[in-house]
């Protein structure tokens, strides 16, 4: 016979299943304990011999022509189950950032209609120097990935000192990588220009672009990683609505006012750099408040 000692939790979820409560029916899971589990029991483990405190473990007995392998099976199956509390927690998260994704889509159009206004030259230029923007904006979000996932994990533990160095670590490095990268995406843009086209007047628009988002990309690191830190602790409604206004509503007012005025490329590509600065206080300003509100339970 097979002994299987889980935790309360998942024991009594075991036992439903034999039960076949209706809330956590499974077919395939309900099948296979039934052949296999012939007993569930309850009992106290001392987890602190000098407080003498106690935890209840549920020891699963299987039937005496039960397979060790069978034991593995039965937790693999069992552990099918949705859990829906931890489901909407999840999708809270999830689709706020997602919508948030789809938004930067929504503002390129944008920009994409002031740069058709221009002769084809021009868009032809815009659309070489934009293929720079991938690869550097890619190499940053790792940092912001990583940002989410180490904030979580310290706000999880307590730890509100590491959420800080995460989030000033991860600051600094993704704004240096975008600086680096673009520092040297400026020294060698007509090398850069030159492999999607030969065209010297077509290099030469493209280069405007690179001249004035080169050292733009770096400043885009102060607005994601404040979302992504954000994110982190739980929220993502307001930096949602912060990039709405960031990355749409500032866009297309100042498209509408400084660019209509000066109708220059550069007048158009600095609506970037200014639409990260003025997403990055609110964005910022947001998390330091989050961050302030995290009671002080470990300092190391």
């Amino acid at each position: 016979r097979a002994l299987l000692k889980t935790t309360e939790t998942y024991g009594l979820q075991i036992g439903r299943i034999l039960v076949g409560k209706k809330d956590n029916r499974n077919d395939s899971a309900f099948s296979l304990v039934a052949d296999h589990v012939e007993e569930i029991s309850t009992e106290p483990e001392v987890v602190d011999q000098t407080t003498t405190t106690t935890k209840p473990v549920v020891t699963v007995h299987t039937k005496a022509t039960t397979k060790p392998g069978v034991v593995g099976q039965i937790i693999a199956t069992t552990k099918l189950l949705v859990d829906w509390r931890i489901a909407a927690r999840i999708l809270n998260i999830s689709i706020p950032a997602a919508f948030q994704y789809s938004l930067f889509a929504i503002a390129n159009l944008v920009v994409q209609s002031a740069v058709n206004s221009f002769d084809h030259i021009t868009v032809e230029g815009n659309s070489a120097a934009m293929n720079a923007d991938a690869v550097i904006y890619d190499m940053m979000a790792a940092f912001y990935t990583a940002c989410s996932s180490f904030i979580a994990q310290n706000y999880g533990a307590g730890n509100k000192d590491r959420i800080r160095k995460t989030y000033l670590i991860t600051t600094f490095y993704s704004f240096m990588v975008g600086f680096v990268l673009g520092g040297l995406l400026f020294a060698f843009k007509t090398q850069f220009l030159f492999l999607f086209t030969s065209d010297q007047q077509v290099i030469q628009q493209g280069a405007i672009r690179i001249s004035v988002m080169a050292f733009s990309y770096c400043v885009s690191a102060l607005m994601d990683n404040a979302t992504a830190g954000a994110r982190g602790l739980g929220k993502t409604l307001v930096p949602t609505v912060a990039i709405i206004f960031g990355s749409v509503v500032y866009r297309v007012l100042w498209i509408m006012t400084v660019f209509a005025h000066f109708h220059t490329l550069q007048s158009l590509y600095l609506l970037y750099v200014t639409a990260w600065t003025f997403t990055a206080i609110i964005g910022n300003t947001y998390f330091v408040g989050l961050y302030k509100k995290i009671p002080l339970k470990k300092n190391a």
